[in-house]
C-alpha cells in the first residue's frame, strides 16, 4: 500500500516537473536558440520571434528561480546585518552598564576603606590617650 502511494506521488511529481521548467523559459519551452549557459553571451532568434536575448538575462530577470534565490539571499544578508548591528548595540550598552557598576563598586570600596581607616585611627588615638 505504501509503495503504491509512493509510486503514484513520484509519477505525479515527474509529470509536474516539466511544466515547472517550461515556465522558466522565455520561448515557452519550444526549443530555440537559448542555451543553458550562465555567461553573458547572446543567443540566436527564438521560435517565438522575441529576438536576441542574453542568456544571463534569462537567469537574473524577475520571475526566474535564480532571481528569487538571489533576492532571498539579499534579504537574509540584510536581516543578518540588522541583527549584527542590534547585537553590537546591545553589547555596547551592556559594557557601559558594567563600567558604571564597576565604578560604583570601586567608589563604595574606597569609601568603606576610608571609613575603616578613620575608625582605626580614632581607636588608636583613644588607646594612646589612656
Amino acid at each position: 500500500m505504501k509503495t503504491c502511494i509512493s509510486i503514484l506521488v513520484l509519477a505525479a511529481g515527474l509529470a509536474f516537473l516539466p511544466s515547472i521548467s517550461l515556465g522558466q523559459c522565455r520561448g515557452g519551452g519550444a526549443g530555440g536558440g537559448t542555451t543553458g549557459s550562465t555567461t553573458g553571451t547572446t543567443t540566436g532568434v527564438s521560435t517565438s520571434g522575441s529576438g536576441v536575448v542574453a542568456s544571463g538575462q534569462l537567469l537574473t530577470s524577475p520571475g526566474s528561480w535564480y532571481h528569487d534565490v538571489m533576492m532571498q539571499q539579499q534579504l537574509q544578508q540584510a536581516m543578518a546585518r540588522q541583527q549584527y548591528a542590534m547585537a553590537v548595540a546591545k553589547a555596547q550598552k551592556a559594557q557601559a552598564k558594567y563600567e558604571v557598576r564597576l565604578a560604583n563598586a570601586q567608589k563604595r570600596r574606597s569609601e568603606a576603606a576610608y571609613k575603616l581607616e578613620a575608625d582605626r585611627a580614632r581607636r588608636s588615638m583613644t588607646l594612646a590617650q589612656r
